[in-house]
């Protein structure tokens, strides 16, 4: 059960998220999305009853992993898997935004579901599927899986380490933000920490927009060999991670393209429900939570939500009574919260 805090809720500015994660969690139905089974409300929370996953968050589980990464073969299992997930999304024309090791929770059978789509955006109007045929780029037709291709936003949201040049800009994103972020993630899975962290937020951008992709070399350390890399999955990290979004892998062809590169030839997309993931969570005594003890995690961030925008504005420091206030007026900014029970 996800709890929120309308008095929170209300001094973030974000009831409007809410909303739009109720509407995506309650239309989606993927196997690797984490199902809403019912939402409801009381006075002072906001309550989501979803599929548990007794493995955790996925970015616990590689915390535990030797050195902390896992095989590249093992990387490719769970890239897929988020792929396959991102490719159903962007057909249902929304955009995640915020892919992360801590928005990836572990099925009882191995498995990844997305979850937390509180930062996700939804176009208005989703775009029909259709063929790409380009000799040049392509070697055989593609089906364009960017149903949310009309959708272009200026938010400033995401995670300091995930977030793409575009992003950073300030000149609008679209749904190959989310392509950018798996780059990150493939990164971080195989070498244990992503390419472009800098001592402050200041020198993380600035290594996001400017610097290239530079790969970890164990082959003159005495202590540690690390996982080695192919030329395949470097290419697909490089092309995932090309700064210019227009030229970025998924820019295309959306997920049709990045399934098609080299680094996924081994994977049978049609059958990855039906594969073994590498990682079986202990599902012994579930109750007791044996995956969600307290670890740090990177926080996701929206700056371009405004409090002052907020009905009535609470000053830094002051009792949430006087937000908790607002919940009691006549105009109820949770009206449009429906209590909601979906049958899977």
């Amino acid at each position: 059960m996800k709890v929120l805090s309308k008095t929170e809720m209300i001094k973030r500015n974000k009831i409007k998220r809410v909303l739009a994660e109720q509407t995506i969690l309650s239309t989606a139905n993927h196997p690797f999305i984490v199902p809403l089974y019912h939402a409801f409300q009381s006075d002072h929370y906001i309550y989501f009853c979803m599929e548990f996953c007794v493995g955790g968050e996925f970015f616990r589980a590689l915390q535990h992993r030797p050195g902390k990464v896992l095989l590249e073969k093992e990387a490719k299992f769970y890239a897929a898997e988020v792929v396959a997930a991102l490719e159903y999304l962007h057909l249902m024309g929304i955009v995640f935004r915020d892919l992360k090791p801590e928005n990836l929770l572990l099925h009882a059978s191995g498995h990844l579901m997305l979850s937390d789509f509180d930062l996700s955006i939804q176009s208005p109007s989703a775009a029909p599927p259709r063929f790409v045929q380009n000799s040049y780029l392509f070697s055989k037709p593609l089906v364009d899986t960017r149903s949310c291709s009309n959708l272009r936003t200026n938010s400033f949201v995401g995670t300091e380490e995930y977030l793409a040049p575009e992003i950073i800009q300030g000149n609008g994103h679209t749904s190959t933000v989310d392509w950018w972020t798996l780059g990150i993630l493939v990164y971080e899975m195989i070498c244990g920490y992503t390419p472009f962290k800098g001592a402050t937020r200041d020198d993380t951008f600035e290594q996001i927009l400017h610097d290239p992709v530079d790969f970890p070399d164990y082959s003159h350390s005495p202590c540690y060999r690390g996982p080695s890399l192919s030329s395949a999955c470097k290419s697909l990290i490089r092309k995932l991670l090309i700064k210019d979004e227009k030229k970025r892998l998924g820019a295309r062809a959306g997920a049709s393209e990045v399934k098609s590169h080299p680094f996924f030839n081994s994977i049978n997309f049609a059958l990855l429900r039906n594969m073994k993931p590498p990682i079986q969570p202990n599902t012994h005594h579930p109750l007791r939570a044996v995956h969600f003890h307290s670890l740090k995690e990177s926080v996701s961030f929206d700056l371009s939500a405004d409090p002052t925008t907020v009905k009535k504005k609470v000053a830094k420091g002051e009792e949430e009574t006087e937000a908790g206030a607002l919940l009691f007026e006549d105009q109820d900014p949770f009206i449009s919260f429906h209590s909601v029970t979906i049958h899977r």
